[in-house]
């Protein structure tokens, strides 16, 4: 599953196949020294990491397509570039519990190509899993330039509990021009943090949480 950049076709094929692949690069000063500066927020979705997601103007988000966008285009046939979905930084804490087994959502149509680069990992613990089309589970563990591609609907993946130390990742996607939004899109760039929670940017979760009490009510009483 993992390939150098200069052996993108065998990375293609093999994405082609499994609809995932790794692409191994060396790590990146500029990523390295800016993102890790970002300030982090909590994150609604998973509480043991914190994020922040950047505008797709910033120039730190210019750099992370221009940096993949060869290998992007070799393997996928078509242009890397910002678009209305967020770049995400995110950081996950020593004991995170990680991310059980799942596919990723589609936002667009054609499907979108959901990228995931190691900017950091110094924990002993965490693994990266994904089982094949024969449900053989694979395992490896996340080195800092490891570029991972996923197809969305596509292998059921996991994250492993971390141990004692902590991991930092850009997450990021890829799609055609012509691709449309489509519901899940709007769903998950909601809730996307960008700074310290207000009460709008809270809105789906307060929104959630009303239900539920109404809920409970209307049951008790």
């Amino acid at each position: 599953m993992i390939f150098e950049p200069t052996h993108f076709r065998d990375a293609k094929a093999h994405y082609e196949k499994e609809g995932i692949v790794c692409i191994r690069f060396k790590p990146d000063v500029t990523i390295s020294k800016r993102f890790t500066t970002l300030p982090l927020y909590s994150d609604p979705r998973v509480v043991a990491r914190k994020t922040i997601c950047l505008s797709n103007t910033d120039r730190l988000v210019t750099h992370v397509f221009e940096k993949f966008r060869r290998i992007f285009h070799q393997i996928h046939g078509y242009s890397l570039l910002p678009g209305s979905f967020p770049l995400e930084y995110r950081e996950y804490q020593p004991r995170s519990k990680g991310m059980g087994w799942h596919r990723d959502l589609q936002m667009y149509q054609p499907a979108q190509v959901e990228m995931v680069y190691t900017v950091f990992n110094d924990d002993r613990s965490t693994r990266f899993q994904w089982k094949d089309r024969r449900g053989t589970v694979h395992t490896m563990k996340p080195r800092a330039g490891d570029l991972v591609m996923v197809k969305p609907n596509g292998p059921f993946h996991r994250v492993t509990p971390m141990g004692e130390g902590k991991r930092g990742i850009i997450k990021f996607v890829g799609y055609p021009l012509h691709a449309v939004a489509l519901g899940t899109k709007y769903r998950e760039a909601s809730l996307c943090p960008r700074g310290p929670p207000t009460p709008f940017s809270m809105g789906p979760l307060l929104l959630t949480i009303f239900v539920v009490v109404c809920c409970i009510y209307h049951v008790v009483y």
